[in-house]
């Protein structure tokens, strides 16, 4: 789904819509005006939006519980992590690896915050 063209449709009045036909849309929006026809019958309920059926695949999926594992137990480093994992066969990337520990900690540390109102 193009967010940019859900957006921009979304600011024309229902007048606009009508005023200007798809093909003028189409043009100032650089798209095919089936697009644009597509969108305006999203936007009125005629078409229920697309779901991806895509399921992604990482290289990293495989090892995320020994990752996990050093990280929380050991407080291993994402270089120490990323050198282990290698060992055991992981083609993937430093940069992959240090990423998802990166959002792992952080989702740690929302997790551990508890946030409390106190009297003056």
């Amino acid at each position: 789904m193009r967010k940019d063209v859900h957006n921009k449709l979304k600011k024309y009045t229902r007048e606009e819509k009508f005023l200007l036909n798809k093909s003028e849309l189409a043009r100032r929006f650089s798209c095919d005006s089936r697009t644009i026809d597509r969108y305006l019958k999203i936007n009125s309920g005629e078409l229920e939006p697309k779901k991806s059926s895509r399921i992604y695949k990482s290289l990293i999926d495989n090892y995320k519980s020994i990752i996990i594992e050093k990280v929380d137990n050991y407080g291993a480093t994402a270089m120490a992590i990323y050198k282990f994992i290698f060992k055991k066969g992981y083609k993937g990337k430093y940069s992959t690896v240090a990423g998802f520990i990166n959002k792992h900690k952080c989702f740690e540390i929302q997790k551990a915050t508890i946030r409390f109102e106190t009297t003056p």
